[in-house]
């Protein structure tokens, strides 16, 4: 699969003499040459592939010694997304350019303008500056030392240009006076051919282009000699789409790659949301990246299993304060919903509350800051076809018209901004209801606050008037009184695509270090618990020693992530130099080095200790596990259980002691009984493959590739 009309190809000859090889493409002799770049590999750059197939040989006289087939697909793409997105909204004349200028407008539906590249410097009082001139060197032009000891002037070549209809933006150690300009035979010689691609958070339905970004112009890694790159398409408060973010990461790629070289190593970065991209592209859409660095992915590794449990917030927010006739108090809530307190739900003033004794950490120690709650912010208008910002920190962007947003009533063929519509070639469309997406979202059978109940920290008439009253969402994201039910296609599409991230992809052969810098002290739903949820994901299919968990407090977030980026290096170039002819994943596995778990106090004080949500340690002391609704209603810490199997209500399961007449309300509330979580969840399968093709929304296929694009 290639992006647009242009692509580096790596040829190897063994003993051929490449001056004897002629390239042929489409049965047409070729102009382009093989040459070696500077480690050695025989490269050929073709140009003006034509659209669709194209055959491309390698003839020494009549005899073909080699063969490839392309397939050529635009650079406004699809690839493998499937359907375009409409409407999309053009936005290059609002993204700013590193010299402080914008964009060009956009000349056509594809959102296409000429790629600019920009030479910046670091100053020596810190921050970037324009090079006007780039042979030119300004006198507080700062230096840097590269991780390979190459001593250079901290100039920065940054294109910014279009492809996937996105913005994208890739940056790195440039010498104009001696580096080649957009040639892939000869690197910039400071670059140490290894790009760290940046993923960004929030979780938005797209139909536009979007302006935000993860920022390329990151000194620290770029004095390392790393290129930094990304795209507005990778941003998931863009578009909320892991297949959408992995074509746009591939399209991007061939792009650094035409222009400036091979690269060795793709490490991905980022938090939230841009770490569930990692997880989920690096497992769907392996060969992509070669290492992982994500960071306090909320709930675990992909977007569908974490909104359920995001959304739950404000089903309780609507019983606690609509519906409930019984009171309860702000540990109750606590207890049931499972979060580190009620107020990362609702913005609600915490009890007082005593500090663990082992939390030496100044971050723990420090009394809860109230913030925007997650009811308000992304719950429940991750669900809510209607939400439209800025009344909404998520839905559609404000950038959309108000007049093209759905309404049942008022305009029910706008645009939908749930996050589901922004996977719409995924999930498909309901045959009742066109326009509507499938979901996967369910909680019948769900006993919320059942581990509070258990406990005794509530009572049994608190407990049955919860689940009575709970209820659930409709179509269009509005709170109702019934439960709400899943789409069995869509249950069908989520595990087996892989959009229930489970970790049988290429999960097992890359190295991830998850960075979970602790954020629980505040009101927020990024929890430690994502950590284990993905762990134990993983655990079902290998020994986890590809999988390294650092934590540690936001004041030490930059030096440990610099540490992590180093740590991933090393580790992928131990696996490089590993010539045994073993599975790659065993090379991961053995290469790991002297990486482990690793916790940091408030002090910087490291603490080698396993991560483990049970063990009575350190860093469990600094850094307390919390829960969430769904854990806290009896769900497993995999947390992979979309929709429930379900079993008749035994009274002897109950700790507490239950009436008749309890009993016979639970089973009223329960006709088909409770969740069953010692079996699978409903339509849950293996997967179905990896680099799947949404042409057919709702019909996910192998794409016909093998997938390997690097």
């Amino acid at each position: 699969m290639v992006s647009g009309t242009t692509a580096l190809i790596q040829a190897d000859l063994a003993a051929a003499a490449p001056a004897n090889i002629v390239i042929y493409v489409n049965s047409k002799r070729s102009s382009a040459k093989l040459i070696r770049d500077s480690e050695g590999k025989l490269l050929f750059l073709l140009s003006k592939l034509r659209p669709g197939r194209n055959r491309v040989e390698l003839r020494r006289g009549r005899e073909i010694i080699a063969h490839e087939n392309l397939r050529a697909y635009p650079l406004a793409g699809p690839i493998f997304s499937g359907p375009r997105q409409e409407p999309w909204l053009c936005q290059t004349d609002a993204f700013t350019l590193p010299d402080g200028t914008m964009m060009p407008k956009a000349r056509n539906a594809d959102c296409a303008v000429p790629s600019v590249v920009s030479f910046m410097y670091l100053s020596q009082a810190g921050g970037f500056r324009p090079l006007v001139d780039p042979i030119g060197r300004p006198a507080d032009m700062a230096r840097t030392t590269t991780k390979e000891g190459k001593l250079v002037d901290f100039i920065i070549r940054v294109e910014t240009g279009t492809v996937d209809r996105g913005i994208y933006q890739y940056a790195v150690l440039f010498d104009p006076r001696q580096d080649a300009d957009g040639s892939p035979f000869k690197p910039p010689s400071a670059w140490n051919r290894s790009l760290v691609y940046g993923f960004g958070g929030s979780c938005g339905p797209g139909y536009h282009q979007g302006t935000s970004m993860v920022p390329v112009l990151h000194a620290p890694t770029l004095a390392k000699g790393y290129a930094v790159a990304s795209s507005t398409l990778n941003v998931w408060g863009n578009i909320c789409n892991s297949v959408v973010s992995a074509e746009a990461l591939t399209m991007v790629k061939a792009k650094i790659i035409t222009t400036i070289g091979a690269i060795r190593h793709t490490i991905g970065i980022g938090i939230s949301g841009g770490a569930k991209a990692q997880f989920q592209i690096a497992d769907n859409y392996p060969g992509l990246l070669d290492g992982i660095l994500p960071g306090i992915q909320a709930e675990g590794p992909d977007g569908v299993t974490s909104t359920a449990a995001t959304v739950d917030c404000s089903l309780l927010v609507h019983y606690f304060n609509e519906t409930a006739r019984l009171s309860w108090t702000y540990d109750q809530k606590t207890a049931v919903a499972g979060w580190a307190g009620w107020n990362v739900c609702e913005a609600t003033a915490p009890a007082p509350r005593s500090v663990p004794a082992a939390a030496v950490a100044r971050d723990v120690a420090r009394p809860p800051r109230l913030s925007l709650s997650w009811h308000g912010m992304f719950s429940p208008y991750y669900v809510t076809a209607s939400a439209h910002q800025p009344a909404n920190a998520v839905g559609c962007d404000a950038s959309i018209p108000a007049g093209q947003i759905y309404g049942r009533l008022r305009n029910p063929h706008g645009v939908r901004c749930d996050v589901y519509s922004s996977q719409r070639n995924i999930w498909g469309e309901r045959p009742d209801r066109p326009g509507t997406p499938r979901r996967p979202l369910d909680n019948v059978g769900l006993q919320y606050g059942l581990l509070a109940f258990q406990s005794g920290r509530i009572s049994a008439d608190q407990f049955i008037e919860l689940n009575a009253s709970i209820g659930g969402y409709d179509d269009d994201g509005n709170i109702v009184a019934e439960r709400t039910s899943a789409d069995d296609a869509a249950l069908a599409i989520a595990y087996g695509s892989g959009q229930v991230t489970m970790g049988s992809g290429g999960l097992q052969a890359i190295p991830i270090i998850d960075l979970r810098m602790y954020t629980e002290t505040n009101p927020d739903l990024h929890n430690r618990l994502g950590s284990f949820v993905t762990r134990a994901r993983l655990r079902a299919h290998g020994d986890l020693s590809n999988f390294v968990i650092y934590t540690f407090p936001a004041s030490a977030m930059e030096s440990v992530n610099g540490q992590a980026l180093d740590d991933m290096q090393a580790w992928l170039n131990r696996i490089d130099a590993d010539r045994s002819d073993i599975a790659r994943s065993v090379k991961i596995r053995r290469n790991r080095g002297a990486l482990t778990d690793t916790c940091w106090d408030s002090d910087g004080v490291p603490f080698a200790e396993p991560a483990d949500p049970t063990a009575s340690n350190r860093c469990n002391g600094l850094y307390p596990v919390h829960a969430n609704p769904r854990i806290a209603a009896g769900m497993p810490t995999r947390l992979d259980v979309l929709k429930c199997a379900m079993k008749p209500i035994d009274p002897a399961e109950y700790r507490q002691p239950l009436t008749d007449a309890q009993l016979s309300r639970l089973r009223a509330i329960f006709p088909s009984g409770i969740c069953d979580f010692s079996k699978p969840g409903i339509g849950s399968r293996p997967l179905a493959g990896v680099w799947l093709n949404y042409a057919v929304p709702g019909a996910p296929v192998a794409s016909g590739s093998n997938g390997d694009v690097r």
